[in-house]
């Protein structure tokens, strides 16, 4: 009696596979290697399950097939039964260096030496019969050394798992675990079907190992954006590093779209939605899919380095030209573009972050572009370097309040102190505040800063009891971004009725900058705090921007004088009339005036005959900390204690 097939699981096994076959060529997908290996390894596994129907039929039937259709279906089904091992080694590998060049020799080695014994044996097979032959009545049978078939097999299942599991740097524990259920599901078959001939469950265990993989290997969710459905930036680092690591150079062409903060607030959300997709539809269509998204508006289109990049700013300035559609209109969309070259002009991934960063504050030229030779990479590395620093600084509480006495005249003694924020990183010391301030403005982070400095003044305020050194009250700088906030009245309020301190000890300074930004909210908090006592100065007058008509509307108290005015006593012929006449006109106003950056005698001097209220600078005191301050200021005043 013949031995009864199992036919069913090929037909399992191949519809298993065109399942996957279907879902890969549906989605998108990078063109990386091993995406090419994952579809020959697919297609192999199919094929060889169709293939091995007729010819399991022709082994229970010698005259199911003619002679010549037999041989052939045999020696197709033999050599795609050896193939999927060896593509799934050649895949594991891939998947986790990008490219063979990337494998070291010895694993070169071990991937082709087996290959191509066994290649060697089936060309000689037809003379030696050492794999299969048939007998004198047609019949098939099995030659003294198919079972290296399987050895090698094994081996290359185990060979993929094993570089996956050593190249624990490159892969990750998904990589892992898929390429482990391929090896245990696909050799436990094996094993079962060369006990058990009847059950043809190899091809499915097969199938089955390589649908796990595709549902944990190859998920467009990784790298696609999922709104914009265009590659997203992680897969764009990928195909970078392997493309350095295999020493191949690439072209880049940066697109950004600059009003997309405009569409949100005058069109909404959904709108800035509807033009991005557009955006990333007419970009993926003219670079063949080879566009990634990056966020807020920055799109970047990579091709090898064979290939120019002209044609994109073309095609971008006719497109932009143009208008792009919105729910209830259309509009013009602001953009800039950049090109450069890997490893010309940006040399690695950590380069390049910073030529992006710093490519989204530049101002592009007539055409819209931007020259990559105009970027500093140094000083954006430095500005991202920085970035972090903040963030950990906020985290651990690296700041630190300094405080700069104010001496007044009228008194002749400290009655004053302007609070200064400091920044010394344990690793990098001291940063300076005109670096990171205004990096922290553009990225929000001064509003969390903004919080500490009014937390650590309160707490010096109420724990030194300054009155008690002769001190009226502390000054205290407010950000333009903090000053834009609706609920930064509020929140000031609640912060001194929590510390128990009276609103006529706190001085709170602002730039003009900030009263131009946005007018309506700070001057509606400025008007809150202002009726319930809060006193407000104007910072950096002199320094060219002040509007004195517009200065007059403010509900200020100080005026402070800015370095540069102070300076022009001792550097300036007519100095001392132009200090005197802008005390008259400031005075004049009702305002009292707040001279800083003293340093000369003389200087302090004239300001003293000008009639200025006070002076501060170096001439009286550097800012210091906390309790070098407080020892500063009971000398100073005469304080005992």
């Amino acid at each position: 009696m013949g031995i009864e097939y199992q036919l069913q699981y090929n037909v399992c096994a191949a519809a298993i596979c065109m399942v996957i076959l279907w879902m890969y060529f549906t989605q998108k997908k990078t063109k990386e290697v091993h995406n090419v290996i994952f579809m020959a390894l697919v297609i192999c596994t199919m094929v060889a399950a169709l293939v091995n129907i007729p010819g399991t039929l022709d082994k229970l039937d010698p005259e199911f097939l003619p002679r010549a259709v037999q041989i052939l279906v045999d020696y197709l089904h033999a050599c795609l039964l050896n193939l999927p091992p060896v593509l799934f080694a050649f895949y594991a590998v891939t998947v986790v260096r990008g490219s063979i060049r990337n494998v070291k020799w010895y694993w070169k080695l071990m991937l082709l030496v087996p290959q191509t014994i066994v290649l060697l044996l089936w060309l000689t097979n037809p003379l030696t019969g050492w794999l299969f032959d048939y007998t004198e009545r047609g019949s098939f049978y099995h030659g003294p050394m198919q079972p290296i078939l399987y050895v090698v097999a094994f081996y290359y299942v185990v060979v993929g798992v094993g570089y996956v599991l050593l190249e624990k740097k490159h892969s990750n524990r998904r990589i892992k675990i898929s390429v482990c259920a391929y090896m245990g599901i696909s050799c436990l078959a094996t094993l079962l079907q060369y006990f058990f001939p009847a059950l043809l469950l190899r091809h499915i265990g097969m199938a089955i190992g390589e649908l796990i993989v595709f549902l944990n290997l190859q998920k467009p969710d990784e790298y696609l954006d999922s709104e914009l459905k265009i590659y997203n930036r992680k897969v764009f680092e990928k195909i970078v590093n392997l493309n350095l690591e295999a020493g191949k150079g690439m072209n880049v062409f940066v697109l950004q779209i600059e009003n997309l903060n405009f569409i949100v607030q005058n069109f909404g959300v959904e709108n800035r939605t509807k033009v991005l997709i557009q955006v990333a539809e007419f970009m993926d269509r003219i670079s063949q899919q080879n566009t990634y998204y990056f966020n807020d508006g920055l799109f970047v289109i990579m091709q090898p380095e064979n290939k120019k990049m002209g044609a994109y700013q073309a095609r971008v300035r006719a497109r932009f030209a143009q208008m792009w559609q919105l729910d209830d209109g259309d509009i013009l969309l602001n953009y800039k573009m950049m090109q450069y070259a890997i490893p010309q002009d940006v040399k690695n991934l950590k380069e390049l972050y910073f030529c992006h960063s710093a490519f989204t504050k530049l101002t592009a030229d007539g055409n819209h572009e931007v020259d990559i030779k105009s970027i500093d990479l140094q000083k954006a590395e430095r500005r991202i370097k920085v970035t972090q620093i903040i963030r950990h600084a906020i985290v651990n509480d690296y700041f630190q309040m300094y405080y700069q006495p104010i001496y007044s005249v009228a008194k002749g003694r400290m009655v004053s102190a302007e609070a200064l924020i400091r920044l010394i990183d344990p690793e990098e010391g001291f940063i300076p505040p005109d670096e990171f301030i205004p990096i922290a403005e553009e990225n929000g982070m001064i509003l969390q800063i903004g919080s500490m400095i009014l937390e650590k003044v309160f707490r010096f305020i109420k724990e030194w009891d300054i009155r008690k050194l002769g001190l009226e009250y502390i000054e205290i700088n407010l950000s333009v971004v903090q000053c834009m906030q609706k609920e930064m009245s509020e929140m000031i309020l609640q912060m001194l009725k929590q510390y128990n301190i009276e609103k006529e000890m706190v001085n709170l300074e602002i730039t003009e900058t900030a009263m131009v930004d946005s007018p309506t909210v700070v001057m509606q908090n400025m008007q809150d705090l202002y009726q319930e006592g809060v006193s407000w100065s104007l910072d950096d007058f002199g320094t060219g921007y002040s509007n004195i008509s517009a200065m007059a509307s403010w509900p200020l108290t100080i005026i402070k004088f800015d370095k540069t005015l102070v300076d022009m006593v001792s550097g300036h012929e007519k100095g001392s009339e132009i200090i005197r006449s802008a005390v008259n006109m400031v005075k004049k106003m009702g305002y009292k005036i707040v001279a800083e950056g003293v340093e000369q005698e003389s200087q302090l001097e004239i300001m003293k005959q000008a009639e200025v209220d006070y002076i501060q600078g170096y001439y009286f005191s550097k800012p210091l900390p906390e309790e070098q301050f407080i020892a500063y200021i009971k000398e100073k005043n005469g304080i005992e204690g």
